[in-house]
């Protein structure tokens, strides 16, 4: 028996024949020990990066777009379309049955809605009016957006909620039906007149909602008045920054407009 096998079973003496089972037991409890081996050293870990560089989210990196965007672009031609909504955005919460210059427009839009939701059946030839007036901003607002025109998406921000004004006005009036009606072919008629149907009267009973209108109305102009905020707050930041940045060159392709 050399050291080595002394070492391996404690360093005892034994008798030969104890010395071998003894040795041959710790080999397998332990070969690389046991054999004389030296264990190799644990592998180093990998030094962490010194930096990481993080994505900014959607939103900041949208922040940051518009406001490169905004740089040299003609506040004046901008500011009176926000002092206009401005005031839209007061008289509509001064007084609710408000119509302004997108009155007309809305209308006509919306008469144009139960014609395309027509083939759907009659409860959304009826919504249709409301779903395509809503809808046209919205498509608008798709359309600005391949433009990168960050002021004018916002814009249409405000006539949504002048939209959203216009229907809880409407809605309000589900029951009461003192709202005078226009119709294609058929022109004004008084209120409370069959000939032209009342397009909230007929959806909210279908929903068996009728008896809350005045409510819904409520929550619909809180939306509009939140929508329309929407549109003069950012909006006001950039055209602010559009004069701050009056003597620059306008950023992006989008160069020379306005």
């Amino acid at each position: 028996m050399d050291e080595a096998d002394l070492a391996a079973v404690g360093g005892e003496l034994l008798c030969p024949s104890c010395q071998a089972a003894a040795s041959r037991a710790a080999r397998k409890q332990d070969p690389i020990t046991a054999s004389g081996l030296t264990p190799a050293p644990p592998r180093p870990t990998q030094p962490a990066a010194a930096h990481t560089v993080a994505t900014p989210h959607l939103a900041r990196r949208i922040l940051d777009d518009a406001v490169a965007w905004s740089r040299g672009r003609w506040w004046w031609a901008r500011l009176p379309l926000l002092v206009f909504f401005a005031y839209m955005l007061a008289r509509h919460l001064g007084d609710q049955d408000y119509r302004g210059l997108f009155g007309g427009i809305n209308l006509a839009i919306h008469e144009w809605g139960h014609f395309v939701f027509r083939p759907f059946g009659e409860f959304l030839c009826v919504a249709g009016g409301t779903i395509l007036q809503c809808l046209a901003p919205i498509i608008a607002m798709a359309v600005f957006w391949r433009q990168r025109d960050y002021f004018a998406i916002l814009l249409c921000l405000g006539w949504l909620g002048i939209n959203f004004f216009e229907v809880a006005t409407y809605m309000a009036d589900a029951r009461a039906r003192e709202l005078p009606l226009v119709a294609p072919g058929v022109g004004a008629v008084e209120p409370g007149d069959d000939t032209v149907g009342h397009d909230w009267n007929f959806l909210l009973g279908r929903l068996g909602l009728l008896v809350h209108d005045r409510q819904l109305a409520a929550c619909t102009r809180v939306l509009a008045t939140g929508t329309m905020l929407l549109f003069l707050i950012p909006g006001g930041f950039l055209v602010w920054r559009m004069w701050r940045t009056r003597n620059e060159r306008p950023d992006g392709p989008a160069a020379g407009e306005i």
